[in-house]
């Protein structure tokens, strides 16, 4: 009996140990699911009294949308069952609590009575759970949204742990594939970046970040730039336990990079070198030349008329030539030769290692040939010219700046006498283009300066001894220099453009001295105005003209335009209309210099076309050359079957006059009468010649 009490005092001893005082809510359901026993703790995880819980079923505190399952695991056990599982039930308060059931059916002598268990409040645990899982999910989708591969990796391994599929984009090796060999990730790194990588990786060693720009090969051989950037991660005793690092994809980078790189040193259109690199890449090759004993030469090439192409054809035809002859260029040149686009339709061209000036000569003749072969285009054959301009190294420099602008001052004499050729430099063409310079600058002050002035040249008839017109003639007398002759500045002007502002102001000048010639009685005399071709073909040259005439209130009868052949030929339609435009409000047109150009009949039967004048070349030559003579018969004779006037330019000689004459061509200008004077001494001149009406 002792034994009993003892062995029933020690099995009372565990189940206090075990029910009651466990921390942990214990219970147990008869087979009716009703309470039959349970401890303290599950009154306070429920929130119920002993009592209270005691009178209910455990279905009462599940939510509805869980009893069917709490029954169907309740049917489970009876049948022998042990589990363990996830549930939430509702305490007294109405709150839900989430609990971790560990349970098993109640035996007595080998008969289930009930079920027993023990219930755990996992509440605040799953919520910790579902909010790191939530963190877990952002950050990975902002890592991978950021395409940033992290890796990490212990001192003593030589293996990454690459722990985002970014890594896997980036190298295109799963994290499983690097796992199974340590030496991948240095594997795929680029040969020829192997040893900057050896040598940098010591300062991880000594416990630096470090940041590296590399290339690897991915898993499909393609070649990609990526950027590491390593931190050693370091204890409280100094110690690194570990390295973690990202690395991002830097291709699209690196290739933004080299794009915006070669923009810079080269031209967009045709890929060549542009001027900057040209300039560097002649430096380099003048210093070889000078170590290895060497010449080189640089050849200046520019296209002649080729803005002509652009705004007859436009930019895109302009554009396809401009590669066209790029190519020509480049093919016509050794491996070691350098072509470079300057700008617009300049080409630049180095060679290197020249024996003499023979070989050099014949590179220039075979370019030039290649440049004026016909480019073939939208059905049409085009033909360009060029100007080249040669120097060398070290005839005549040693420096780049001045070999590219020696090359580039014989480009533009070889231009200015005549185009379509190449010219070596020479001393004293420096001097010639500095002098252009200056006075393209002066030019451009000229208007505003009130330099310029027009001489007036008389247009006799020679039948009856009268003046009948005036030529304006521009005279410029410059500020220091003096005057300088039209010949060579009206040339500067062209191209600079400013002949269109002192066109307008040559107009404007002429009718205001027109006005006041007739304000003096001279009112049967016209004024005769050149034209360049640049400012014949604006636009609104006519509204123009018209506006000039209103604001000097010159009778239009009385103004005459002289423009040339080439202004002829460039545009028919466009003159055709502007000379019928001109001829409604009254103008005549003088055809200058005939005989110098294309010289066609088919445009003066079809333009309105009042008066031919003779250049002078064709006087000049009267009695000395007979060919000449017939020449001027002819242009004579058509002329009158046209019913167009005729004047001769130039006339200094009696005979010359005889012989016009003699022809029935009686209008004329020349030295022989007078020469051009200021519009001041006009007066007296006409005066002593004409009695007014």
């Amino acid at each position: 009996m002792g034994d009993y009490l003892q062995e029933s005092s020690f099995i009372n001893g565990i189940y206090k140990t075990l029910f009651e005082h466990n921390p942990d809510a214990c219970y147990a359901f008869n087979t009716e699911g009703k309470f039959i026993i349970i401890n303290d703790a599950a009154c306070q995880l429920t929130g119920y009294s002993k009592e209270e819980l005691l009178q209910l079923s455990f279905p009462t505190l599940l939510n509805e949308d869980r009893v069917e399952k709490g029954q169907l695991k309740f049917q489970e056990l009876l049948n022998g069952k042990r589990d363990s599982f996830e549930i939430s039930i509702v305490k007294k308060s109405g709150e839900n609590i989430d609990l971790h059931i560990t349970t098993l059916p109640l035996y007595i002598d080998e008969r289930i009575i009930g079920v027993t268990g023990i219930a755990q409040d996992i509440t605040h645990k799953n919520i910790v759970q579902l909010e790191l899982a939530i963190s877990r999910n952002q950050l990975k989708n902002i890592f991978e949204s950021i395409e940033v591969c992290f890796c990490s990796s212990l001192p003593s391994s030589k293996a990454n742990s690459f722990i985002l599929p970014v890594c896997e984009k980036i190298y295109g090796y799963s994290e499983k594939e690097f796992e199974k060999n340590p030496s991948l990730w240095m594997e795929v790194i680029h040969p020829e970046d192997l040893k900057t990588i050896h040598e940098i990786n010591h300062q991880l060693v000594e416990g630096k970040s470090i940041q590296r720009e590399y290339r690897i090969i991915d898993v499909q051989g393609v070649v990609k730039w990526v950027l590491s950037s390593i931190i050693p991660v370091i204890n409280h005793f100094g110690e690194t336990i570990r390295y973690d690092g990202v690395i991002i994809d830097i291709s699209h980078h690196r290739e933004l990079e080299e794009k915006l790189r070669f923009m810079a040193y080269h031209d967009t259109l045709t890929k060549l070198p542009n001027r900057r690199k040209f300039f560097t890449l002649l430096g380099d090759s003048i210093q070889e030349a000078i170590e290895t004993n060497k010449k080189l030469a640089v050849l200046f090439i520019d296209l002649d008329h080729f803005k002509l192409i652009n705004d007859t054809l436009g930019h895109r035809i302009g554009d396809e030539l401009l590669q066209i002859i790029a190519k020509r260029i480049i093919n016509c040149l050794g491996k070691n030769d350098i072509v470079s686009r300057q700008s617009g339709d300049e080409f630049t061209v180095l060679l290197k290692d020249i024996q003499n000036s023979t070989e050099l000569e014949n590179v220039a003749k075979k370019l030039h040939h290649i440049i004026t072969m016909p480019v073939h285009l939208m059905n049409n054959d085009y033909t360009l010219t060029a100007s080249i301009g040669i120097s060398v190294f070290p005839e005549h420099s040693e420096f780049p700046e001045d070999l590219l602008k020696d090359a580039e001052h014989a480009m533009y004499l070889a231009k200015s006498n005549g185009k379509n050729a190449y010219l070596f430099y020479q001393s004293g063409m420096s001097e010639n283009l500095t002098r252009t310079m200056e006075l393209a600058q002066s030019l451009l002050r000229a208007l505003r300066l009130n330099e310029f002035s027009l001489n007036y040249q008389p247009i006799i008839n020679s039948k009856a001894n009268n003046i009948v017109g005036l030529e304006a003639l521009l005279r410029w007398k410059h500020s220091k220099i003096g005057f300088i002759s039209p010949v060579e500045f009206i040339p500067i002007a062209e191209n600079l453009g400013i002949i269109i502002p002192i066109g307008e102001w040559i107009l404007r000048t002429a009718c205001t001295h027109g006005k006041q010639l007739h304000a003096n009685g001279y009112d049967n005399m016209y004024i005769s105005v050149n034209v360049s071709a640049k400012q014949f073909e604006e636009k609104n040259f006519v509204p123009k003209l018209i506006n000039i005439l209103n604001e000097t209130n010159f009778n239009s009868h009385y103004l005459k335009i002289e423009i040339t052949e080439s202004t002829v030929m460039k545009d028919l339609e466009d003159l055709a209309t502007k000379l019928r435009q001109l001829e409604d409000l009254g103008i005549d047109v003088l055809l200058d210099d005939f005989g110098t150009g294309y010289s066609s009949l088919s445009y003066l039967r079809k333009l309105p076309i009042s008066t031919l004048k003779i250049d002078r070349s064709f006087i000049q030559d009267i009695h000395i050359d007979a060919d000449q003579e017939a020449i001027i018969r002819t242009i004579v004779t058509m002329a009158k079957s046209l019913r167009i006037g005729v004047i001769a330019e130039g006339v200094e000689l009696e005979n010359q006059m005889s012989f016009l004459q003699d022809i029935d061509c009686f209008d004329i200008q020349g030295f022989l009468y007078s020469k051009p004077i200021p519009f001041e001494t006009l007066n007296e001149l006409l005066q002593n010649w004409n009695v007014p009406s």
